[in-house]
Formats: C-alpha cells, sequence, structure tokens
C-alpha cells in the first residue's frame, strides 16, 4: 500500500513538473512542437478515424477541453479541419494565458482560449468536442455533451490500466462508441451523436 501510494505521488509530481516545462516551452514557438512531437500520433489517429468514419462537414466548430499551455490538439486539428472557430477550454489560468501569448505569437486568430471548467461551458452544438486526458470531472463534462448537445462528435481520452489511478475516467456505460488505441497507456473514445 505504501509502495503504491508512493508511486502514485512520484507520478503527481512528475505531471506537475511536466506541466510547468510546458509553460516554460509555450513561451518559444519554436519549442512548442519540440515538445510535443511524442504526442502528435494522437489527435492524428483521432483525426484519421474521423476522415474515415464520421461526416465532419456539419462541424462548425472544435472544443478542446484542457488544452495546456500548448494546445497541441487544437492547433493540429484547426490546420486540417479548418473549422469557424476552435475554442480552447483550460482551467488552469496560467496555462490559459500561456496558451493565448502563444496562438498570438503564431498568428491563430480564430483560436480562442476560454479559463473556464468544461463543465460550465455551454456551445457545445455542432462541434467536435475533445476531453484531454487530464481533465477533471470528465463524466459530468460528458454527461453534458451527451444529454444537452446535438449533432457533437465527442472524443474522450480515457486512461487504460496504468493510468487509472492518475487520471479519470467517464463511464460510457450505454453508450455506443468506437475506440481508436493510442500510447500504451491511453486510448481516444469517439461518440458521434447525431440529430
Amino acid at each position: 500500500m505504501i509502495l503504491v501510494r508512493s508511486l502514485n505521488i512520484r507520478k503527481a509530481l512528475n505531471l506537475k513538473l511536466l506541466l510547468s516545462i510546458e509553460i516554460i516551452y509555450s513561451f518559444f514557438p519554436y519549442f512548442y512542437k519540440r515538445y510535443f512531437i511524442r504526442w502528435k500520433s494522437v489527435p492524428a489517429n483521432e483525426l484519421k478515424y474521423l476522415q474515415n468514419n464520421l461526416p465532419l462537414g456539419s462541424i462548425k466548430k472544435i472544443v478542446l477541453i484542457g488544452g495546456g499551455a500548448i494546445p497541441y490538439t487544437a492547433i493540429f486539428l484547426n490546420k486540417l479541419i479548418n473549422p469557424e472557430v476552435c475554442v480552447i477550454i483550460e482551467n488552469n489560468r496560467i496555462c490559459s494565458l500561456a496558451a493565448a501569448r502563444l496562438l498570438k505569437k503564431l498568428n491563430l486568430m480564430n483560436l480562442k482560449v476560454v479559463n473556464m471548467n468544461g463543465e460550465h461551458y455551454s456551445a457545445y452544438d455542432n462541434s467536435l468536442v475533445i476531453v484531454s486526458l487530464q481533465v477533471k470531472g470528465k463524466q459530468k463534462i460528458v454527461d453534458k455533451i451527451v444529454n444537452e448537445h446535438g449533432n457533437s462528435i465527442l472524443i474522450v481520452r480515457q486512461p487504460l490500466k496504468r493510468g487509472k489511478h492518475i487520471f479519470e475516467t467517464a463511464s460510457l456505460n450505454g453508450f455506443k462508441y468506437a475506440t481508436v488505441k493510442q500510447k500504451p497507456d491511453f486510448e481516444s473514445i469517439v461518440l458521434a451523436k447525431q440529430t
């Protein structure tokens, strides 16, 4: 029990360290690509699934919940899907300020950063919504989107066995969904609710 608790504390500290590094790298546009090079396959895999299986023509907006200081997923998808607007919801005030600063430096004017909890955001209709792995309150966000917002495509990044004690999961019982395999620690769950 003590060993498990010690591992959890160490992993939590590693996450805080990674967050700090991400914030620092966001001040240098050159480094944002370098920082996320190991994660670039994640949105690429998700986009490949979407293009092959779902109609993306009705998507007017991309909403990324938990974008961090370097919202790589939003930048990547914005470039390839070209929505009217891309909203990055970030609960951490420092990360939201760093992300807004980076996007301004990159001249990405249709990407907007909102400092709030994803549960309190209300404009999810006609959106591709991505819930990041590290988001807290994931179940409430998923329930809100599934129950209240039509014409949305929802991607929830869920931890697998090793990550379940660090990251929250959302129960998807009763929903029809597809799974996009990612790194060994997590997967992307895709729910499409077309009204």
